[in-house]
């Protein structure tokens, strides 16, 4: 049964909010409840005959629950649908938004999928980090240069968790991305229909870069879900008491489940900013 239940977040990310952000997090897929005799049981969890360690490394746990607390009064929602996800992932997801936050009062967390377009030649340094790498570098270049000819006032570090995988509905090897940008140099993220100049091509064009090839062929490489070009995002607002902030995180939880990552290969399963 689904039950929504109301948490209470003490927030530390800006000294300016004096209150406790309030959230409303649907917790689901609880333990079912079953009437043996007229008395209502906890079902026993099968949590206990889970394997702890991930076979392939062992050095990393899994974590099973759908509530995921990296500090004292805070509780966010982890997606498990697609089985447990990676402890120490989890944490440095959780790091990039407390990062991200301290640094602005408003966040605008965008998320989409970078493959490698059918037209397009595998570059030679796809099998390893060295694509995204080229991608990130090429994206923070271009949003400086947008803001820089815009002459915004605000400096936009580029933030991100990124997931390498191999297999699943995409097949072959992808990224899922989330990118955690300035909400106050970026609001909307833009779509395709949209001019070129739109933080949404500025990826688009950095997706190219990376794979030495054209905006026009890089383009079917930047997808969303539901097999739709574009994005997903997320606008955190304090004024708004950053009621999206539960949905952002389960959606970076997404990238830091244990099935499809793949260990002992030279290269990292998850990648996180440091800034």
């Amino acid at each position: 049964m689904k039950q929504a239940h109301i948490l209470v977040i003490d927030s530390t990310y800006r000294r300016s909010l004096a209150a406790p952000l309030r959230v409303a997090i649907l917790a689901s897929q609880r333990d079912s409840l079953l009437k043996v005799n007229g008395a209502t049981v906890m079902k026993q969890s099968k949590r206990q005959k889970q394997p702890k360690h991930l076979k392939q490394n062992r050095n990393h746990t899994k974590h099973y629950s759908q509530e995921y607390s990296p500090k004292e009064n805070v509780t966010l929602p982890v997606l498990t649908k697609d089985g447990p996800v990676i402890t120490s992932y989890l944490d440095r997801a959780f790091k990039v938004f407390d990062s991200a936050l301290e640094a602005h009062s408003k966040v605008l967390v965008v998320c989409f999928d970078l493959k490698v377009p059918a037209q397009v030649s595998l570059p030679e340094n796809a099998g390893g980090n060295r694509v995204i790498r080229l991608f990130l570098d090429s994206l923070e270049a271009k949003i400086e240069a947008n803001l820089h000819r815009k002459r915004s006032p605000h400096k936009c570090p580029v933030r991100y968790i990124i997931a390498r995988e191999i297999g699943g509905k995409n097949q072959g090897l992808h990224y899922h991305v989330m990118l955690l940008l300035n909400g106050h140099a970026f609001r909307h993220i833009g779509v395709i229909e949209s001019e070129k100049d739109n933080p949404f091509w500025l990826i688009v064009g950095a997706w190219a870069s990376a794979l030495k090839t054209t905006d026009e062929e890089a383009v079917d490489g930047v997808q969303c879900g539901f097999n739709r070009k574009g994005v997903r995002q997320y606008y955190l607002d304090p004024n708004l008491d950053y009621h999206l902030l539960p949905d952002a995180f389960r959606r970076s939880s997404y990238l830091c489940k244990a099935h499809t990552k793949h260990f002992g290969e030279g290269h990292h399963g998850l990648m996180t900013s440091r800034k």
